[in-house]
């Protein structure tokens, strides 16, 4: 496996960012006027700029047209969704440092949306809460590694209309099995709190802490039932709660539930409760400070809007790419800063930086290329 060379250097970041996208895609030469190593430069300089590809081109002096550009994708791009999840998921794990497999990790597991405007026919978007306008979104499911200074990104899939969250967790699951990485807990998004995605995380053997979700009547013939019980005010501690799938068929499960005390200002509305399993009361001292550092994955997705190339097109594969490719840049520059000696830099300066000698290099590429053709 391939591990990044020479990234300390700008020449050395430009050329393994290349590098990244050409061999994860398998980029081929399209005619004479668009090798694989142009296209991979145009892509790379769309995500930096956050513009498309045919927008990427028009800035280039006497480039190639923004249709040429666009058919030499789609004549790389495979069909099968699962050969290229494949190849993404590949790359990111090419792109972290070979300490990284040596101790345990902290994951995080949640999902990404990036909304979606059109029409909903043959168009593989997923519904959800409204929000900037819309209910409907292309969505996708990442695992990252939640560390101070090392959020790497290392696994990434599409999640349709058809998905269920538990074949999703389960995949995902699969990848970090697959890549021999030691998982100490797992931190998941109150989105996946149901007893088929807990039961696949016990099958794994994984530990997890989620936020749970109050279910049940307030005002049952004992009590209230379900999880409302643990979110009703001065309820505090450890108790263990036993719960079937809401579907018929579904799997029993049994976890922990922490009730946690809230911030002095907020503790009239109840305590924050979390579910858990496989994790002692001496792993973790406090559970909402532990769950906290989930939310690093949403700075992991601010980060991804900034290296994002934009599109209008329906095609899954095609969106399915740039949003690897943003998850790449990002990975890379995580790298960088890891081995530069001057002092980290943010992600928008070093694609600023990117797009520089990208915009140069670009410019003398294309002038030979005339001129050979």
């Amino acid at each position: 496996m391939r591990r990044v060379k020479g990234i300390s250097s700008r020449a050395g970041w430009q050329e393994d960012a290349v590098q990244s996208v050409v061999g994860t895609f398998q980029l081929t030469d399209y005619g004479r006027s668009m090798s694989a190593i142009l296209l991979g430069k145009l892509i790379v300089t769309a995500a930096c700029v956050g513009t498309s590809l045919s927008g990427a081109a028009s800035r280039m002096r006497r480039s190639p047209s923004g249709e040429t550009v666009r058919k030499a994708l789609l004549a790389s791009l495979p069909d099968d969704l699962t050969r290229i999840e494949q190849r993404i998921n590949d790359s990111l794990l090419r792109l972290t440092p070979k300490a990284f497999f040596k101790r345990g990790r902290q994951l995080a597991i949640d999902l990404h949306q990036r909304p979606y405007y059109g029409q909903r026919e043959s168009v593989p978007v997923r519904g959800g809460k409204k929000k900037l306008g819309t209910r409907w979104f292309w969505t996708w499911a990442t695992v990252a590694v939640i560390e101070h200074g090392q959020r790497w990104t290392v696994a990434m899939l599409p999640v349709g209309p058809d998905d269920s969250l538990e074949d999703v967790v389960r995949r995902l699951l699969d990848y970090v099995k697959r890549a021999k990485i030691a998982v100490t807990m797992a931190l998941v998004d109150r989105e996946f709190y149901s007893a088929k995605v807990i039961a696949v995380f016990q099958a794994h053997g994984i530990p997890f802490l989620m936020p749970a979700i109050r279910r049940g009547q307030m005002k049952g013939a004992n009590g209230p039932t379900g999880t409302q019980r643990f979110f009703q005010r001065g309820t505090l501690g450890v108790f263990t709660h036993t719960w079937t799938a809401r579907k018929s068929k579904g799997p029993e499960v049994t976890v922990q539930i922490a009730c946690v005390p809230r911030r002095d200002k907020d503790r009239r509305n109840g305590p924050l409760v979390y579910v858990f399993d496989g994790i002692s009361a001496g792993q973790v001292l406090c559970y909402r400070e532990t769950y906290r550092r989930r939310f690093g994955i949403e700075t992991t997705y601010r980060q991804l809007g900034e290296g994002l190339a934009k599109t209008t097109t329906k095609r899954l594969v095609w969106r399915m790419l740039l949003v690897a490719v943003a998850l790449l840049l990002r990975n890379l520059w995580v790298w960088r800063n890891q081995h530069v000696h001057h002092g980290p830099v943010t992600l928008s300066l070093q694609l600023h930086q990117l797009n520089i000698h990208l915009s140069r290099d670009l410019e003398l590429i294309l002038d030979f290329e005339i001129i050979k053709t």
